[in-house]
């Protein structure tokens, strides 16, 4: 069952919470994956280059949005990058230590 537009309750900047959301939450997942594939040892290095490639592909997706009828949009790149820091935030949290 679909809900109609109509039928739907506003939230502001819903759309730039789930950019927040999902950006974060890919950075931690890399993170993590990496993390455990070099043996538990997550270096600054390693989250730059985690932090460079996940912001490429959101800065692509914007970008490829335009063949699809949607325009590049900056608000959503400035929230995937909100979302990338949220996430390395996070991945300092959970490991506590990631730059040794």
């Amino acid at each position: 069952m679909e809900i109609a537009q109509d039928q739907m309750i506003p939230v502001p900047f819903f759309d730039k919470f789930n950019h927040i959301f999902f950006y974060s939450v890919l950075l931690v997942l890399w993170s993590i994956y990496i993390s455990r594939k070099w043996n538990g040892k997550l270096t600054a290095w390693s989250m730059t280059i985690i932090s460079s490639v996940v912001f490429s592909y959101g800065v692509v997706i914007e970008y490829l949005q335009v063949y699809i009828g949607r325009d590049f949009n900056f608000e959503d790149v400035v929230a995937n990058m909100i979302g990338i820091i949220a996430g390395i935030a996070a991945t300092f949290f959970i490991n506590k230590n990631p730059g040794k």
